[in-house]
């Protein structure tokens, strides 16, 4: 699988998270900001449209199971690796939320709390440096399916640009990511 490199962003801790029920997240609802969030579309050459990789993309690919796809990174030993997108802020957006379906198998943390698989939104300045707190949504232990959910209700002071990653902070184990939704709340 061919998809572009960007470093992975290490989070020295948790931003504050709050989990949204479904039914504030569809009054909410605006586009999506992510592209291929389903990891439905893909060239011929592999290519996943709109996801870079930070790490080593050996570990990532595109898996079909049940008439979906979607993306597995399967890491043998501790390390970081996952995908990103950022784009730029609206300046009429209040705040952003953030859903995504993970499934977990064979985790082996990391040695800190956050060294997990782990959902991260944060923000950047003009001159792309970290500006407001470190959100994520992160996975303790191996799971089937299921859906993590989290939202920043402010955006912080200078941020111009949404940075999402998904993957392992400092771990290893098999993360399987679909239907990955960010939108701005207005």
């Amino acid at each position: 699988m061919k998809i572009a490199k960007t470093p992975l962003i290490t989070a020295a801790c948790m931003g504050l998270l709050t989990l949204l029920p479904l039914a504030v997240l569809a009054a909410a609802a605006t586009e999506n900001l992510i592209v291929n969030g389903n990891f439905e579309s893909a060239d011929g050459n592999g290519e996943v449209p709109g996801w870079k990789v930070s790490g080593d993309a050996r570990y990532v690919k595109l898996i079909k199971e049940n008439g979906s796809q979607f993306l597995r990174i399967e890491l043998p030993e501790v390390t970081y690796c996952g995908v990103a997108q950022s784009f730029d802020v609206g300046s009429d957006w209040a705040g952003i939320y953030v859903s995504a379906k993970l499934r977990l198998a064979h985790l082996k943390k990391g040695p800190e709390n956050h060294n997990t698989a782990t959902v991260i939104y944060t923000f950047q300045d003009a001159q792309g440096q970290h500006v407001g707190d470190w959100s994520q949504s992160m996975v303790m232990q191996d799971q089937d399916w299921t859906e993590v959910k989290g939202k920043v209700d402010s955006l912080p002071p200078g941020a111009v640009k949404l940075l999402v990653q998904v993957g392992f902070m400092n771990a290893a184990g098999t993360l399987d990511i679909d239907d990955i939704v960010v939108g701005a709340a207005k």
